[in-house]
């Protein structure tokens, strides 16, 4: 979506990896963007041949199938079922290789996906994506107002409900974050589901997180945070979230540690 990296974001998820791309990254002014890629861990920093591998919709990266993250059960597996939900399976096909080719080429099929809105013009998923191509192409506006428009349209999909709460916590709407999600519990707000999707899950983890930290409550963002870490520890929204956890406290430590060295050179001083 549109804040700060590792933290919330624009999931143009359909049970793909390839679609959970932080949008919100893109839309930090581009001196401090440079500097958050300079963080990103060196396995998120892709060639192009290696990206196309990487962020194949339907090829996982991640070693395991699943993992169970308290009651919560997470599957890293992509699955084409999703897709059949929303296209026919020559669509499905096609749609996922434009996920793939956006993500690296969005001024190229930017068309393409207009094309796609106009065939589809209630699907979540196209949406979703065209949210994103916006936002690559520098059209902040478009992307916000459909970000809400999706919202809107598609109450219950999962990304969309995301997507519009990171859009709240940037213009500090925090009071529609209860309506968004009545619940804090996955379980609870889905309780069809048995298990989730590793971006589902991160995403949603991260975003509240990152909730709590605007409310001040830290002990709930860590918790929120560990789940997201554990899920996938290597993935990018976590940098500012780790920023806003653990640096401030770092550099209290340290503030003290220079205090306390300077204090005992005084001392020593006068002992002297």
């Amino acid at each position: 979506m549109c804040t700060k990296n590792r933290d919330g974001s624009l999931f143009l998820e359909t049970n793909l990896i390839a679609p959970q791309i932080e949008i919100y990254f893109l839309i930090l002014p581009k001196k401090q963007r440079l500097a958050r890629k300079k963080r990103l861990p060196q396995q998120c920093q892709f060639l192009e041949t290696s990206l196309k591998v990487a962020l194949s919709p339907f090829t996982s990266h991640f070693p395991i199938k699943t993992l169970q993250i308290g009651k919560y059960t997470i599957f890293y597996e992509n699955s084409e079922k999703n897709l059949l939900k929303y296209f026919s399976k020559e669509e499905a096909k096609l749609f996922a290789e434009l996920v793939q080719n956006v993500q690296i080429y969005p001024k190229t099929f930017y068309q393409e996906t207009l094309l796609w809105k106009e065939k589809h013009p209630n699907n979540p998923l196209v949406d979703n994506l065209l949210a994103f191509i916006y936002l690559q192409n520098k059209e902040k506006e478009k992307a916000e107002k459909l970000i809400e428009e999706s919202y809107k349209k598609y109450p219950d999909y999962l990304f969309a409900k995301i997507n519009y709460a990171d859009q709240c916590l940037r213009y500090k709407k925090l009071d529609l974050i209860p309506f968004i999600f009545p619940s804090f519990d996955l379980s609870a707000l889905f309780p069809e589901k048995s298990k989730f999707h590793v971006s589902e899950f991160r995403g949603y983890m991260t975003l509240m997180s990152r909730y709590h930290l605007l409310l001040k409550d830290k002990k709930t963002a860590r918790m929120y945070y560990q789940y997201a870490y554990q899920a996938d520890p290597s993935h990018p929204s976590l940098i500012f979230l780790e920023k806003q956890l653990v640096q401030k406290n770092l550099n209290l430590f340290f503030k003290s540690l220079n205090l306390c060295h300077d204090l005992l050179a005084k001392v020593g001083l006068k002992k002297h």
